[in-house]
């Protein structure tokens, strides 16, 4: 488990279609429940007060969705809030540097992508802030969640806003009810730190007639995330791990997670596949897993992602899918209105009652969480929603892709956090040095 390298790079687990279905979306939306624009007859008045005509125009997208996600998320919705527009898919897998220089070879170019990396939106000269254009077409941003917009911000060094926030995602603990009510032991609370899950998770770590239980399962990016820390420095690249308390505390607190592990733990410490057997007691999850164990017959609820106890209140970052404008579209107001639309409360209405993961703080549409799914009823909701998501650093690095703790390696080495780091930075500045060789 390469933490840093897996977080800064987290697009990369993405490249596949089925996992890019399963960050993104419920595969059960309902294409009924596609939102419909209730003005879609109402035509924009210009100044004078009289009705003012839009031309029709055509305006493609860059995705790796199919067909029929497009048009349930984007087509169906756009086309009816805006008559005037038609939307055309361009098929492209949107992680892959290569497709999307074949895509663009080919003359095809979108008028604006979902969700495309930071070094590829530099890379492809699509790096236009959005910031004059909002202004231009009147668009405000005080209703969305700014964590994401000084995100998208942080990622940029000049503190652009080269994206447009569309679709966040958020983690629960779900906890197997029946093993809980099996050792007697009370379930997880919404307010508990990582001690406390840790803790708990010891007394659910057992063998009962011949099975071997535990009780966590968690992948560590979560955690660290809510510790908003740069491995390097983004401007020089210098590795700042040693110097930084953040990842010895956090390399201290995932080592008290594997000494809570049976001893004959398997190498290979995170999946939620002990979960669905039954033997994982909690799993550190996807809010969507709500939607994905809907057949599972599993007796289970939810609850808050813990907290450091330094930092109450903050959850982790997840996955921020994003909207970018492609600077060489003709009609570059119109993709910005549409980009508004999608942070309307009539647009993330239908997100929200679909489990899909609003870019608002609004307290209404958390509360719509999951409204249309029988599999959510009675689950404790306003977990997801308890703590506010960590801040990014002022500037996010990317030399961190080329930091890499090995968690397991750092566990079975006998070093202490220290001593494992300094090797962490030696490897590290050998890989920052042939990058930068590269460039």
């Amino acid at each position: 488990m390469k933490v840093l390298k897996r977080l800064l790079l987290i697009c990369g687990f993405i490249t596949l279609t089925t996992m890019l279905l399963i960050a993104c979306s419920n595969e059960e939306t309902d294409t009924n429940s596609t939102p419909q624009s209730t003005d879609k007859e109402q035509t924009p008045k210009n100044s004078e007060g009289t009705e003012e005509k839009n031309d029709p125009i055509t305006l493609s997208v860059g995705t790796l969705w199919d067909e029929n996600m497009f048009n349930d998320r984007f087509k169906e919705p756009v086309e009816s809030k805006f008559p005037h527009i038609t939307l055309e898919h361009v098929h492209v897998n949107n992680f892959d540097r290569q497709a999307l220089e074949e895509m663009f070879s080919s003359g095809t170019n979108p008028d604006f992508f979902f969700t495309l990396s930071q070094e590829d939106i530099e890379y492809f000269q699509v790096d236009q802030d959005l910031t004059d254009l909002l202004e231009l077409n009147g668009i405000d941003t005080s209703h969305l969640n700014q964590a994401l917009l000084d995100t998208i911000r942080a990622r940029d060094k000049e503190g652009r806003l080269l994206s447009w926030p569309y679709e966040d995602t958020y983690y629960v603990i779900m906890y197997n009810k029946d093993l809980f009510d099996l050792f007697g032991v009370d379930y997880p609370s919404d307010d508990m730190t990582w001690d406390q899950l840790i803790d708990l998770s010891r007394e659910l770590t057992q063998e009962r007639d011949g099975i071997q239980y535990r009780g966590l399962d968690f992948g560590e990016e979560v955690m660290l995330s809510q510790l908003s820390v740069n491995a390097t420095d983004p401007e020089t690249g210098e590795v700042k791990v040693v110097n930084q308390k953040e990842f010895s505390d956090f390399m201290n607190m995932y080592k008290s997670y594997f000494d809570s592990l049976p001893s004959n733990y398997e190498g290979n410490v995170f999946t939620d596949e002990r979960f669905l057997q039954r033997t994982t007691a909690m799993v550190v999850t996807n809010a969507q897993a709500i939607n994905w164990r809907k057949d599972d017959d599993l007796n289970y609820d939810i609850a808050t992602i813990p907290t450091w106890s330094d930092r109450p209140g903050v959850g982790p970052r997840g996955f921020l899918h994003t909207l970018t404008l492609n600077p060489n579209t003709e009609h570059p107001n119109d993709v910005v209105k549409i980009f508004e639309y999608f942070s309307s409360d009539e647009y993330q209405k239908w997100m929200s009652r679909n489990g899909i993961g609003i870019v608002t703080n609004s307290q209404d549409l958390q509360d719509e969480f999951y409204a249309d799914y029988e599999s959510a009823q009675g689950k404790n909701i306003p977990a997801i929603f308890k703590n506010n998501t960590a801040p990014p650093p002022e500037r996010i690095s990317m030399w961190d892709k080329y930091v890499s703790i090995d968690m397991q390696k750092f566990y079975e080495s006998g070093m202490d956090a220290s001593e494992f780091l300094r090797v962490v930075t030696e490897e590290s500045e050998t890989k920052i040095k042939d990058a930068k060789a590269q460039q």
